[in-house]
């Protein structure tokens, strides 16, 4: 009996040495690290970066707000001209477009249309050359139309009856000018009577020229 009990004390003690052994190398072993961390850090990162390249091509694609000053697109607005025509800012696109807004009873805009005029025979093929009258103003059409065949201007004018051009474009004082590039962009403004050499240049910036 004592020896039995003997032996069986004896096979205790060689089990637990077995485990600790077990846990010993267990515990050696090199630990495999997960992958996720890593992969999940990757996967951010390029999310990162594509975010930043849409925001700046984004940024860079947008066309500027719209608001009759230089440097932002220019209202749109659909007129009808003295030759029944319809004029539409919208449908210019790839033309340089120059607003002359005017009524006939503006002792200075009868000043300015002669070389309004000028400028129109020499660069009417490069730009379209506009005169928006602000006819809600106006006494009648007949007016405008006996002025302008007095003065000798053939350019196209657009009757703003509804004062549409007006208030898109903020008209406080007459003649007010928009020079409007190829792509819609506000270049540059005039108002009142300007120097010759001053709306030549303006008009260059629309044209292509420097």
């Amino acid at each position: 009996m004592s020896s039995r009990a003997r032996r069986g004390s004896t096979s205790e003690p060689s089990r637990s040495y077995q485990t600790r052994d077990a846990h010993k190398q267990a515990s050696s072993k090199p630990q495999k690290r997960s992958a996720w961390p890593t992969f999940l850090g990757v996967g951010f990162l390029a999310f990162l970066v594509i975010a930043a390249f849409l925001a700046f091509f984004h940024g860079q694609s947008a066309s500027p707000e719209v608001k009759p000053a230089v440097g932002y697109t220019a209202p749109d607005f659909t007129l009808t001209g003295l030759d029944g025509q319809s004029y539409s800012l919208s449908k210019q696109k790839g033309h340089g477009v120059f607003l002359f807004i005017w009524d006939s009873t503006c002792p200075a805009c009868k000043g300015e249309f002669p070389q309004v005029q000028q400028q129109f025979e020499k660069l009417g093929q490069k730009i379209d050359f506009w005169a928006v009258d602000l006819t809600f103003s106006e006494s009648s059409v007949d007016d405008v139309r006996k002025y302008l065949s007095s003065a000798g201007i053939t350019m196209p004018v657009l009757l703003d009856s509804q004062a549409q051009v007006a208030q898109a474009y903020n008209i406080q004082y007459t003649p007010t000018m928009f020079y409007i590039d190829s792509k819609g962009i506000i270049r540059a403004v005039d108002i009142g009577e300007i120097a010759p050499d001053v709306l030549v240049s303006h008009l260059n910036l629309i044209a292509g020229g420097q």
